[in-house]
């Protein structure tokens, strides 16, 4: 186990918090304890950080995975098809009082515009999509998709 003691000025001192910043993300952290120091304008934050040398950061679950754009990622037509499926998630998701990502996931929905054209058994294919999934929700997808085609 080793210590790193930071002092981060009160005000204005953006170099200083990227510098802790970059230090947390880079290491395993044990333990961060903080205080702040009130000294007018030299008030400042001491941070005594510990951690493990050598170790790679540990994965916490609160850290969010980075965010993908869809829009760069799918073709303009499947873009198109997942905005789409993300309105009807929204609506089936306010109506049942759930989150939208209870009805389908952003990649569930992604993998489902990349098809085209949705049939029951490209809905089960999708990883993360179960058979009760699929019976409650599935339908509103497969009929929309239906209804684009005969555009």
């Amino acid at each position: 186990m080793q210590i790193r003691i930071f002092s981060v000025p009160a005000w204005g001192n953006e170099a200083e918090e990227e510098s802790l910043n970059k230090f947390l993300r880079g290491h395993r952290i044990l333990q961060v304890e903080k205080q702040f120091i009130a000294d007018g304008v030299n008030s400042h934050w001491c941070f005594c950080v510990e951690y493990l040398e050598g170790s790679e950061p540990i994965k916490r679950a609160g850290n969010k995975a980075a965010r993908i754009d869809y829009r760069e990622v799918l073709p303009p037509e499947a873009f198109a098809r997942f905005a789409r499926y993300r309105e009807i998630r929204k609506t089936l998701a306010e109506r049942d009082g759930v989150p939208p990502y209870a009805v389908f996931t952003d990649k569930e929905l992604a993998e489902m515009a990349e098809v085209g054209l949705l049939t029951p058994a490209e809905i089960r294919s999708i990883e993360g999509v179960g058979e009760k999934k699929l019976a409650k929700y599935g339908e509103h997808f497969i009929t929309k998709a239906e209804d684009e085609t005969e555009r």
